[in-house]
């Protein structure tokens, strides 16, 4: 995922929306409490509701990444011996194939690799259900928000906890309170190091164990926690490792009683997310600790970086972030390309310059006709290294009014996977274009002085529009742009057949479309 300079944290819950700011300057933070939303239980509505929400606050139309439930979730933080011969796909395939056969069908995973330790390669890899996925994108869908990012609750805390409370050499551990679960992440500085779940949530906490009693509850609840840190213990037995420090989130209310007992019997500090963290702008810090993780993982700060955003919403994002630049390469190297022309027109004039002085000296000097000879033939080739530049300019022109004028026309539910001059495309497609590209080859020889130039595109993409009106909006729009003389769908028999690119986008349920697109004559 891209990292933005400014992003939001959208922690949401069946009692509302938790949304945090992130800004980065620099090497500078800034987190900010936007505010909390409480939701009314009418799914039609809330997403109006949580986009007016987002407006009143000023931070409309911001990159946001959402956080997902970890009813589901598996997180597994696995160390490889240095002579395991195994790859880091072989052992992710592996550890897909075991989960799933373990969870059934209707499951999604990622993975990363992380800091080695010592000699011992690490992964991070984690798996969920699509429903969650689904779910967990509904109401931002709904809100018709900036989506770039789609990570774990857990994870979001440990990254707050990890950026904005521990020390670079400190030890520590998140416990995240779900409803029916608790995730223990144990860290070091910066570095995931080891993960535990247990079936403890904070349902049980509050309505008590099998005899109704919360501290039955808790007891068993810190006999679990106990056993984690002893796991941890006999996998990492360096004192450097052993936590310090114990950061509860998730439950909004932990007896300060259960603190002191975790505090004497595991003999490290357990708090809560406490108000002198280093986020002064950042109210209610139990409560916005997710999102607050959320919104730094939008910024590019996340030690444990997890991401189960939906393949083709991903390419969304990166083609949308990759566009603004692609436009400025193609500025500079036309900018570029002047200036070589100019430098070059320059040598050139000075050239015959010294040219014409010494056809002057020839009328009085015969014995320098030889040297005259030599300046004419550099000029030759000084001329004929001209004019690839020129051609360059010309193309280069009709490429950046294209892509700014599909990139103003397209939908937004609409993605734009391939752009394409005709003549390469059909050389694609396999075809004999001996009959097919005798247009194309006189209109690549028109103005043999300034050389070949491209006039017909073809724009590649998919809808999840079946009638394709959204496409014919954008075709609409193209024909009223200046630039474009004419633009139609391209004939099925001439589209290029691919069946990496059908597998790729089977799932979408979306309609592939193609675009003939003919540039006006600059």
């Amino acid at each position: 995922m891209p990292a933005y300079t400014e992003a939001l944290g959208l922690d949401i819950t069946s009692q509302g929306v938790a949304v945090v700011r992130a800004q980065r300057r620099g090497p500078f933070l800034k987190l900010q409490t936007v505010g909390f939303l409480r939701l009314a239980g009418d799914e039609e509505a809330e997403g109006d509701v949580l986009r007016r929400f987002l407006e009143s606050k000023g931070v409309a139309g911001r990159p946001c990444v959402a956080g997902l439930s970890g009813d589901a979730l598996l997180l597994r933080l696995i160390q490889v011996e240095p002579d395991d011969p195994r790859g880091t796909r072989e052992i992710v395939e592996e550890q897909e194939e075991h989960f799933e056969g373990v969870g059934g069908e209707g499951t999604v995973s990622t993975s990363r690799t992380l800091k080695k330790l010592g000699r011992r390669r690490r992964l991070l890899f984690s798996m969920t259900r699509e429903e969650s996925v689904r779910r967990a994108l509904e109401l931002p869908r709904n809100s018709r928000l900036k989506i770039v990012g789609l990570a774990p609750r857990p994870a979001a805390a440990f990254n707050a906890a990890a950026l904005l409370l521990a020390g670079r050499d400190e030890a520590f551990a998140t416990a995240w309170i779900s409803e029916q679960y608790t995730e223990v992440i144990f860290g070091h500085g910066r570095e995931p190091l080891f993960s535990r779940r247990f079936l403890v949530g904070h349902a049980e906490l509050e309505q008590g164990g099998e005899d109704g009693s919360p501290e039955t509850a808790f007891e068993e609840w810190y006999s679990e926690l106990h056993a984690c840190l002893t796991s941890f213990r006999t996998r990492y037995p360096a004192r450097k490792f052993y936590p310090g420090r114990l950061v509860i989130s998730g439950m909004s209310e932990f007896p300060r009683r259960w603190q002191q007992r975790i505090s004497d019997g595991a003999e490290l500090e357990c708090t809560l997310f406490p108000k002198s963290w280093r986020a002064p702008g950042l109210k209610e810090p139990t409560r916005y600790a997710a999102a607050a993780g959320l919104a730094l993982r939008g910024i590019g700060k996340a030690p444990l970086d997890l991401d189960f955003l939906p393949e083709p919403l991903r390419e969304k994002i990166n083609l949308q972030w990759q566009m603004k630049y692609w436009i400025l390469s193609g500025l500079l190297a036309v900018l570029a390309a002047m200036i070589v022309i100019t430098s070059e027109g320059n040598t050139v004039e000075r050239l015959q310059s010294s040219l014409h002085r010494k056809q002057k000296r020839l009328e009085q000097f015969s014995q320098l006709e030889q040297e005259i000879k030599r300046y004419r033939q550099l000029n030759s080739r000084l001329q004929r290294r001209v004019k690839p530049l020129e051609i360059a300019v010309r193309n280069g022109r009709v490429l950046q009014a294209a892509l700014a004028a599909v990139s103003g026309s397209k939908h937004e539910n609409d993605w734009i996977t391939l752009v394409s001059d005709l003549g390469s495309y059909r050389k694609a497609r396999g075809v004999d274009e001996d009959d097919e590209a005798q247009d194309q080859d006189a209109e690549l020889q028109e103005n043999t002085e300034m050389g070949p130039r491209i006039r017909h595109l073809v724009v590649e993409g998919y809808t999840p529009v079946a009638d394709l009106s959204t496409v014919r909006g954008m075709i609409e729009k193209l024909r009223s742009h200046p630039l474009v003389a004419d633009v139609d769908l391209l004939p099925d028999d001439q589209v290029r057949e691919s069946e990496t690119r059908e597998e790729r986008w089977s799932f979408a349920e979306a309609t592939l479309f193609a675009l003939e697109i003919e540039m006006m004559q600059p």
